[in-house]
């Protein structure tokens, strides 16, 4: 009987410090919160969580601090049944992200790496076996840069880029990417990534997936330098 495929999530681990208000406060100014909540989260964490729940085998490749927030950052992930092996305990502070959500669901993020920092190329490295063996990789931009190139460069099956935040990397990995995950914003980090420095455009048709926070709408482009398609004299 052949084993069950394995995906593998390098990324995050993070808390969640959601702060529900009626309207965000100006600089300078202190208003009443509605409600405060601890909850785990970091985008590889709940990557992890959302492939294990669906029934995948789902190791995840990250690190927590040596604090108080370390196990509510695990939970999740202990619960969906993570293999969390990988997980490294660091001498700093676990991730947080401090997150004010206004009364029009519109919101602001603070995020502090603290441990997610140390999960480098080095780091990456050291479970080397563990991706060469993976049927996917995924990986986000809440790890140093060099922990996602090297990430990329040891996997042997699928390599999944969900380039959030937007950050700068060797383009080969962006190249590499089946799909890129992007909204409209990172997908303008993206295409620069494959630009380069010289001034050649970037022409789309399809597999860079791009999210639209303003339609809620998916759509694939593929993307590649060259000119635009010639239209006919009807344009």
């Amino acid at each position: 009987m052949a084993s069950e495929p394995l995906i593998v999530v390098v990324g995050s681990v993070n808390v969640d410090l959601v702060v529900r208000v009626g309207r965000r406060p100006v600089p300078g100014e202190t208003v009443i919160g509605d409600s405060f909540a601890i909850s785990p989260g970091g985008k590889g964490a709940n990557q992890a969580v959302a492939a294990a729940r669906l029934g995948a085998n789902v190791a995840m490749v990250g690190a927590v601090g040596h604090d108080e927030y370390a196990e509510i950052a695990l939970r999740g992930l202990r619960e969906a049944g993570v293999d969390l092996t990988r997980v490294a305990t660091a001498r700093t502070s676990t991730g947080i992200a401090v997150i004010t959500v206004a009364g029009d669901a519109d919101n602001s993020i603070v995020v502090v790496p603290g441990a997610n920092a140390t999960v480098s190329a080095r780091a990456v490295s050291a479970c080397a076996d563990l991706l060469a063996a993976a049927d996917t990789v995924i990986v986000q931009g809440e790890i140093p840069r060099d922990g996602v190139e090297a990430a990329s460069m040891l996997t042997a099956g699928r390599l999944i880029v969900n380039l959030a935040p937007a950050i700068g990397l060797d383009p080969d990995v962006v190249r590499r990417a089946n799909p890129l995950v992007v909204n409209e914003h990172e997908g303008v980090t993206a295409l620069a990534l494959l630009a380069g420095p010289s001034t050649t455009r970037m022409w789309c048709a399809g597999p860079i997936r791009w999210w639209s926070t303003s339609t809620r709408a998916s759509r694939r482009w593929r993307c590649w330098p060259a000119r635009p398609p010639v239209r006919g004299p009807s344009g």
